[in-house]
């Protein structure tokens, strides 16, 4: 006998966690990609299935849109990846804090604002005379644009798993005291990097983990790109 009472959003689901599965297999393979943007690029590919397979539940996801305000903090770890013959990077670890906003259903917007502060350490290369090492702390103020999708939502608010994607907007507010010589002037302020991460929803205790990479070279005239790893907690309703 055919259930003929099966639920559709719930078939629509499974068949959306398969091809995910599918397309991350795939991207794995592809050696030549770096796992961030594996990653990144796996997210945007299931965010764009995923709208297509619950087109027809937007009657009923509409019913349970909510905004969420929220706090954070936590700590980051970067390097810039400049060419070695004049600096090279080791990360060290730094720390963001802000404020999010985040609105939606089983899609969802998040956006906010945070301070910033990445540390790492820099020697000089082949193409300065002398060989110098310093610790450089840059500060920075970001504007997050993320789309995600609640994964694995359980009850009201009690338990969810999130996955997330987009662009980050900064801008490099100020550098520490150094030895090298390296000012806020010689930076690239205005950066877009482009990121993806998971998240953990427990009541009201956000957790976060998520991985950024710029998009344009972070200094002036010099080709290193920054790249960063972060963990927040935070408290939202």
């Amino acid at each position: 006998i055919i259930n003929t009472n099966l639920d559709l959003s719930y078939t629509r689901r499974i068949t959306f966690y398969t091809i995910c599965g599918t397309i991350f297999t795939f991207t794995i393979n592809l050696q030549y990609m770096k796992p961030p943007i594996i990653f990144i690029t796996t997210l945007f590919l299931c965010c764009f299935l995923q709208s297509t397979v619950t087109a027809q539940d937007d009657k009923s996801a509409k019913k349970d849109k909510r905004t969420y305000f929220g706090l954070f903090a936590g700590l980051n770890s970067g390097k810039t990846s400049f060419e070695p013959e004049l600096y090279e990077s080791s990360a060290n670890l730094g720390y963001q804090f802000g404020f999010f906003v985040r609105s939606g259903g089983w899609g969802y917007i998040q956006s906010g604002l945070l301070y910033q502060k990445l540390s790492q350490d820099l020697t000089t290369g082949s193409s300065f005379p002398i060989d110098e090492s310093d610790n450089l702390n840059v500060g920075r103020i970001e504007i997050p644009a993320l789309i995600g999708l609640n994964v694995l939502p359980i009850g009201k608010n009690l338990l969810n798993i999130r996955a997330f994607a987009g662009p980050t907007f900064s801008y490099a507010v100020g550098v520490s005291d150094n030895t090298l010589s390296f000012e806020a002037g010689d930076l690239n302020r205005l950066q877009m990097d482009l990121g993806g991460g998971i998240g953990l929803d427990v009541l009201i205790m956000k957790l976060e983990i998520g991985y950024n990479y710029g998009r344009a070279n972070s200094g002036k005239g010099q080709t290193g790109h920054l790249g960063y790893a972060y963990v927040t907690i935070g408290l939202g309703h």
